[in-house]
């Protein structure tokens, strides 16, 4: 559906003149008016949408952010942080939460200029997304891992960030290290952890969770009363929902960090320095250098000699706290 961006860019006029030359106002000469009204009826124009409105929305630069099912501390603070660099660019935000494709839809109809999609790499688009894709005339980001044709791609670096922790760890001295989260590429990193830097690896250290199965309290609790010599020393959890799970066990059952164990998690929000008693050490993308890199692929030209479309990584962070120790 043609726009009056589209007739302004036709034109080679503003979207105003456009706008009053539309809606029969003052201010436009008459062989510019019957130039734009001639644009107009060859682009198949509709005046479904008042021109006046068209115009307003089309100087109000925008992003849409669209994020299924945004939960938890890391989408609000990414929100917001994409928002504030978005706003320093002269553009504003708006989030949807709803599925991949409605979102779209809503997106495309009130005419945002860019949008990114934060999809896992499992995400596959549905056929009524891509038909939406490619009446969709901005610039197209995923991020989180997903991959979509003639789009720019921000990923995470997981794998490299769990790494990141197990050898932080071994540093400190641990040898027997339990991995709580679910079987992702975070996993794979822990792993690769474990052989890399020669510590002990046991399978029933790996304890996997689902989010919508019971917490497998029962596999912690045998791990943590094994003899000395065999019982973890640190655990790595792979994300904010999980440490909640874990934190309530480790209450209920009278442990403590790091007297009992050390313990690392993946997101890097400040929130982290208040869960338990002590601030919590963890890994993974700071969050301002994260949404300002989104930003930037979305708005800035690619380099010379560069692809147009951009496939990028976020670099994780370790930021060691006290819930972090040497093994006694």
């Amino acid at each position: 559906m043609a726009t009056i961006k589209d007739i302004a860019q036709a034109a080679k006029v503003t979207l105003g003149t456009v706008s009053r030359a539309l809606n029969n106002e003052p201010g436009v000469g008459d062989k510019t008016r019957e130039r734009i009204l001639q644009i107009a009826k060859e682009l198949n124009y509709s005046r479904s949408v008042p021109a006046k409105k068209q115009a307003l929305q089309a100087e109000a630069k925008s992003i849409g952010i669209i994020w299924h099912r945004g939960n938890g501390l890391f989408f609000g603070h990414m929100c917001n942080e994409m928002e504030r660099q978005a706003n320093a660019r002269g553009y504003s935000t708006l989030v949807s939460i709803a599925n991949p494709e409605k979102a779209f839809q809503l997106f495309h109809r009130h005419q945002v200029d860019h949008i990114a999609s934060w999809c896992l790499p499992t995400w596959t688009p549905t056929y009524a997304f891509l038909q939406t894709k490619e009446q969709f005339k901005g610039n197209m980001l995923m991020l989180g891992g997903a991959l979509l044709d003639r789009s720019h791609r921000l990923t995470i670096d997981r794998k490299g960030a769990i790494y990141e922790g197990v050898q932080h760890l071994a540093e400190l001295g641990h040898t027997r290290l339990a991995f709580v989260g679910a079987e992702t590429e975070k996993l794979i990193g822990f792993t690769m952890g474990i052989l890399d830097f020669q510590l002990h690896y046991r399978p029933e250290s790996i304890v996997l969770t689902d989010r919508l199965a019971p917490f497998p309290e029962e596999r912690l609790l045998h791990l943590l009363r094994q003899p000395e010599a065999s019982r973890p020393t640190a655990f790595v959890v792979d994300s904010q929902g999980n440490l909640y799970r874990f934190v309530h066990f480790i209450r209920k059952h009278g442990y403590r960090v790091p007297d009992d164990f050390s313990l690392v998690v993946y997101d890097a929000i400040y929130e982290m320095e208040f869960v338990l008693d002590v601030p919590l050490t963890t890994v993974g993308p700071n969050v301002e250098s994260l949404a300002k890199q989104a930003i930037g692929l979305l708005l800035d030209d690619a380099p010379a000699g560069e692809e147009q479309w951009r496939n990028a990584t976020a670099e994780s962070e370790l930021i060691a706290r006290a819930s972090t120790v040497s093994p006694k």
